[in-house]
């Protein structure tokens, strides 16, 4: 978890020097400003899925929680019932 953490840390800095380095390059020319547009809304979309997806993750997940528990009430006040039953 730890290497995860500062591979993910090392990546998003060199990601920054790239982006500074090469950004007034980028902005020189029509190309390059259009290049870079392209790139921050690609990221933004893949951002914006990762977040959503995750959270549709989430509802299921709660959703599958809340649909066992409904499934089994009925059963088990079925099963205390006929307890009850069968102790008179």
């Amino acid at each position: 978890m730890t290497d995860q953490k500062l591979g993910q840390k090392f990546f998003f800095a060199w990601l920054v020097l790239l982006l500074l380095l090469t950004a007034r390059v980028l902005l020189v020319t029509k190309l390059g400003v259009l290049l870079l547009s392209v790139a921050v809304v690609a990221f933004t979309l893949w951002a914006s899925f990762r977040l959503v997806s995750r959270v549709t993750e989430a509802m299921w997940m709660l959703a599958g929680l809340l649909a066992e528990k409904m499934v089994r009430k009925p059963a088990q006040r079925v099963a205390s019932n006929d307890t009850g039953a069968e102790s008179e």
